[in-house]
C-alpha cells in the first residue's frame, strides 16, 4: 500500500514540473512573435534596448515592389510642353441642301447660286518647346491651313501670338516661333533606340486641361497604314492620349523628347489605349528643311 502511495505522488510531482516548463515556453514563444510586426511592404522586429526603444529594422523584403518614380521628370518636362489655339477660317455654303448628298451630285456645292461665307473655327492642341529662344513644335493639323492667328499660353500662364514658320503636311509637323527668351526647352531624345516595352509619358492640354501627363509604354515601333499623314512612321503607345494632345510631347524616361503626339484610334472619340506620336527625329528633319 506505501509503495503504490509512494508511486503516485512521484508521478503527479513530475506532472506539475513538465506543466510548468511548457508553459514557460509557451510564455516566452509568445513573447518572441509579438515583438514582430508585419506590414504589407516588410515584416521588422523590435529589439528591445536598455533606456529607449530602438528603430525599426528590416527583416525581408516586400512582396509588392514600388512602381517607376516619373515625379521629377514629369516636373521639368512640363514646364516645356505649352497650349495652342488656332483660329482658322472655314468656307462654308449658303445653300439649305448642302449637305444633300443627292443635290450635291446635280447641282455641285450651290456657291453659284445661294453663295457661300466664311466660318471661324478654334483648333486646340499642345506644342513642345524644343528651344530657349522660342521655337516650338506642333501637329499641322493643330494650325490649320486656313489660319489667321496662332495663340500660345505658356506653362506659366502668359499668352503669346505665335508666328508660323513652316509646315510639313506629309508628316503633319508645324514650327512656331514666339518672340521670347529663356524658354524651358525639352532636350531632343533618340527616337530609333525606343524599345518595345519602354516607359514613356505624353504631356499635353486634353479638354484645354494643360500640363497633364499620363504614363504608358511603347506599344509598337514603326507602325504605318493608319491614316493621319501620307509619310507614316509612328510610335504607338498606351500612354493615355486624348483629343487637345495632339502636338504634345512624348517624353521618355529620362525626360527627353521621343515623340510628337498625333493621333488616336478610337470608336468612342476618346482614349482607348491606342495612341500615336512622330518621331522626334522626323521632327528635327521637318523643322530644319
Amino acid at each position: 500500500m506505501f509503495r503504490k502511495v509512494f508511486a503516485a505522488s512521484v508521478l503527479l510531482t513530475a506532472g506539475f514540473i513538465a506543466g510548468l516548463t511548457l508553459t514557460a515556453r509557451l510564455h516566452i514563444s509568445n513573447d518572441s512573435l509579438a515583438d514582430q510586426i508585419t506590414t504589407a511592404d516588410r515584416t521588422v522586429a523590435r529589439v528591445p534596448a536598455a533606456g529607449a526603444l530602438a528603430a525599426p529594422a528590416p527583416v525581408t523584403p516586400g512582396l509588392v515592389a514600388p512602381g517607376p518614380d516619373f515625379t521629377h521628370i514629369a516636373g521639368q518636362a512640363v514646364k516645356g510642353v505649352a497650349n495652342i489655339s488656332s483660329l482658322q477660317v472655314v468656307r462654308t455654303p449658303n445653300s439649305p441642301f448642302s449637305a444633300d448628298p443627292f443635290f450635291r451630285y446635280f447641282f455641285g456645292e450651290g456657291d453659284d447660286v445661294f453663295g457661300s461665307r466664311d466660318r471661324r473655327s478654334l483648333s486646340l492642341g499642345s506644342g513642345v518647346i524644343i528651344s530657349s529662344d522660342g521655337y516650338i513644335v506642333t501637329n499641322n493639323h493643330v494650325v490649320g491651313e486656313n489660319m489667321r492667328e496662332i495663340r500660345v499660353t505658356l506653362p506659366n500662364k502668359r499668352e503669346v501670338t505665335g508666328r508660323l514658320i513652316g509646315t510639313d503636311p506629309a508628316t503633319d509637323i508645324a514650327l512656331l516661333r514666339l518672340q521670347i527668351k529663356d524658354l524651358p526647352a525639352i532636350p531632343w531624345g533618340d527616337s530609333s533606340k525606343l524599345q518595345i516595352g519602354e516607359w514613356v509619358l505624353a504631356i499635353g492640354s486634353p479638354f484645354q486641361l494643360s500640363a497633364t501627363v499620363t504614363a504608358g509604354i511603347v506599344s509598337a515601333t514603326g507602325r504605318t497604314n493608319v491614316g493621319f499623314a501620307d509619310y507614316e512612321d509612328f510610335i504607338q503607345t498606351d500612354a493615355a492620349i486624348n483629343p487637345g494632345n495632339s502636338g504634345g510631347a512624348l517624353i521618355n524616361a529620362r525626360g527627353e523628347l521621343v515623340g510628337i503626339n498625333t493621333g488616336i484610334f478610337s470608336q468612342s472619340g476618346g482614349y482607348q489605349g491606342i495612341g500615336f506620336a512622330v518621331p522626334a527625329s522626323w521632327c528635327v528633319a521637318s523643322s530644319t528643311t
